[in-house]
């Protein structure tokens, strides 16, 4: 859980969150919105890399990271 606020990233959720566990799947996480449509799916290291932009967040959006036990 996190608590938006206006202008916030995918990366600042993340963060404030917590972090990623080291479980989970990196490589797509899924942004959805409010009425449950997906916003986008995002690798999040090419986020950090600069390789992507970092998305900016709107009310009531939330994540999902699928992870492995692997």
């Amino acid at each position: 859980y996190y608590r938006w606020v206006n202008g916030m990233t995918l990366t600042d959720a993340v963060s404030s969150a917590g972090g990623l566990s080291v479980f989970a799947d990196r490589s797509a996480i899924h942004v959805f919105h409010k009425d449950h449509s997906l916003a986008g799916i995002y690798d999040y290291d090419a986020i950090l890399k600069h390789k992507i932009g970092d998305p900016i967040l709107a009310s009531g959006d939330y994540i999902f990271v699928g992870g492995s036990l692997d």
